[in-house]
């Protein structure tokens, strides 16, 4: 079985492990705080899901990561990256710019760039919304 990537936002950094990890801990060394619960509905402590996929410059696509897409030569737009636990599949949230929501298995890694993600670089959101 293959091994599913996830991040996990401590508050202040992300902390990357698989879910096959026995512990998860705040640092690499196991003497931080072991995280004995993390629910997707913490505010504190958000996990992500790998895509699956790498971006035009070779980095892992996580949910929430925010990326450009280049959907024509010329013609980018900024998106989030979400998983859709009732689909089953990452789409692309446009912010309601054509079509809102963009099945993620469409797009090529070849024009999709990540350039940062919600909780990190939050204030490219703003760049999302006025896309």
């Amino acid at each position: 079985m293959k091994n599913i990537k996830v991040r996990l936002w401590d508050g202040s950094r992300m902390i990357y492990r698989e879910l096959t990890d026995r512990n998860w801990y705040t640092d690499d060394t196991q003497k931080g705080k072991l995280i004995t619960e993390a629910r997707p509905k913490d505010a504190h402590r958000p996990i992500m899901l790998f895509t699956g996929i790498k971006d035009y410059d070779g980095k892992n696509i996580y949910a929430e990561d925010i990326i450009e897409h280049e959907e024509a030569p010329g013609y980018i737009r900024k998106g989030i990256v979400l998983w859709e636990p009732d689909r089953l599949l990452f789409v692309i949230d446009f912010k309601g710019k054509g079509r809102p929501y963009y099945n993620f298995w469409y797009v090529t890694a070849e024009v999709i760039r990540v350039i940062g993600n919600l909780y990190e670089s939050p204030g490219l959101m703003d760049c999302v919304a006025e896309d």
